[in-house]
């Protein structure tokens, strides 16, 4: 999962630096790309709470 995020980081890093690049950013194109990162970000943090769940079922008593 973490390869795969960090090539779509590198993938949009560019798409990003080209729309700047232009002589006229597309406004809706740079809005689908910052929708694309909201994406990337909300699936970043369910599965950091779906894997802090799990890690909390493995702790004892005293160590919760």
């Amino acid at each position: 999962k973490a390869k795969e995020m960090h090539a779509k980081k590198e993938a949009m890093h560019a798409e990003f630096m080209a729309e700047l690049l232009k002589e006229e950013i597309d406004q809706q194109r740079m809005k689908a790309l910052m929708a694309q990162k909201h994406q990337q970000m909300t699936e970043i943090m369910d599965l950091a709470v779906v894997r802090l769940a799990e890690f909390h079922k493995t702790l004892s008593v005293e160590q919760k």
